[in-house]
């Protein structure tokens, strides 16, 4: 089995690693440090998120989501979300 990264994958893991870089890592120690549990949801970066197809990747595309079907592209979203 292969698992070197598709094209595809590449072009991905750039787009969420910019978007984890610019916007996630900003802000994420401001949201780990506030005692509000109501004020710990980052509403603003989901809906940037939502606006890449971050939410719905997984989604079939006749749902309106992303239809990625494979665990590798998953995987590579989860990897470079969570490192943000």
């Amino acid at each position: 089995m292969d698992f070197r990264e598709t094209e595809d994958q590449k072009i991905l893991r750039q787009m969420v690693r910019k978007f984890a870089e610019n916007e996630v890592k900003p802000v994420a120690l401001e949201y780990d440090h506030k005692e509000n549990p109501k004020e710990c949801y980052p509403w603003e970066l989901l809906k940037k998120a939502s606006q890449l197809g971050l939410r719905t990747i997984s989604m079939p595309a006749e749902y309106g989501g992303g239809g990625v079907k494979d665990l590798i592209s998953l995987v590579i979203v989860v990897e470079e979300l969570g490192a943000g």
